[in-house]
């Protein structure tokens, strides 16, 4: 098990992927053998990274909208 799949459990298949492919190929993975393997780790991270981006950016607006409505309620007091 790679160190960082408990972090980045949907990609786990494509971090083994790159992995195999790096000790499958020692010189080889300096010449671009495994670009394509990288390619897809990077994709799926980046996919990882809008996602949580999009979660926090909806959370971010729910606790704003509660704020403001306790800013509201004091405000009317």
């Amino acid at each position: 098990m790679l160190n960082a799949e408990h972090s980045h459990e949907r990609c786990a298949e494509v971090m083994r992927a790159l992995k195999d492919c790096h000790a499958n190929n020692p010189y080889l993975k300096f010449f671009g053998l495994c670009n394509d393997e990288k390619h897809n780790l990077n994709m799926c991270f980046r996919a990882e990274r809008l996602e949580r981006t999009k979660e926090n950016r909806e959370k971010a607006l729910e606790k704003r909208k509660q704020i403001e409505a306790k800013w509201k309620a004091i405000d009317e007091e």
